[in-house]
């Protein structure tokens, strides 16, 4: 298997320009987020109660992204499901511990390696009592697509005005000539309605428990650059422990 989604990596490798690298922004502290959230402490988040919050400001490239951090109360943001239905993401982190996965799209072969690569741990994350939820831009109809073409064993979802992705902070504008690339190739980018801009999300891993609370954060403007699964099971086991 890894055979295989290392050739598929190296086949699309012509899709790898996206502004820059950089360095991980990874957080796995209990330190208590300092950046705004629509005026909401974690104390009042407590009760479970998830808001909408402002969408933030975008990113100017995925090096300018602002992903919210550890101790911030997770937004709750209208997502679909692959047929098209409203998912309750508020009711989803109630539930259970949640690992919340950001990628760009079926297209890109790096989330694609990723989701599968998450998958082969999914076991022992739902021994842990984890549930694992995936979220990309694409349409409902495009995530039905990616998982006829490469079943998961959990959730993918369709956030494809990129509300989430924006309330996460983890959105950034694609320059003119990576997203004219990308059209040519057929991939559809979501549209800001405030620029007429091509956006994307910075790839992102956050882990959230059930009174809503981010507690762990790793996102990579470098789109090429994934989260191990050792390190994520790593991070579940200690924010276990807390």
């Amino acid at each position: 298997m890894q055979i295989i989604w290392t050739l598929l990596i190296v086949t699309y490798l012509f899709f790898a320009d996206i502004t820059g690298s950089a360095t991980a922004l990874m957080q796995a502290t209990t330190t208590p987020s300092t950046r705004p959230s629509a005026g909401h402490s974690a104390e009042t988040e407590s009760d479970l109660t998830m808001h909408v919050v402002p969408l933030s400001e975008i990113g100017e490239t995925a090096k300018d992204a602002h992903p919210l951090t550890v101790g911030s109360p997770s937004p709750a943001t209208q997502i679909l499901t692959q047929t098209g239905e409203a998912f309750d993401l508020t009711k989803a982190f109630k539930s259970k511990p949640t690992i919340l996965i950001f990628y760009r799209g079926g297209w890109c072969p790096y989330c694609t390696a990723h989701l599968v690569a998450v998958g082969q741990i999914e076991p022992e994350l739902l021994q842990m009592g984890y549930q694992i939820l995936g979220v990309s831009p694409d349409s409902p109809t495009r995530v039905a697509a990616t998982l006829a073409k490469t079943p998961m064993p959990y959730t993918l979802l369709s956030d494809s005005e990129m509300s989430l992705a924006r309330a996460f902070g983890l959105a950034f504008y694609v320059d003119q000539k990576t997203a004219e690339k990308y059209a040519g190739y057929g991939i559809e980018l979501t549209i800001s309605p405030e620029s007429d801009r091509k956006l994307l999300p910075v790839p992102a891993v956050f882990i959230i428990d059930t009174d809503g609370l981010i507690r762990f954060v790793h996102a990579e403007p470098d789109y090429s650059k994934r989260l191990a699964p050792d390190a994520l099971l790593l991070a579940a086991k200690n924010v276990l422990k807390k």
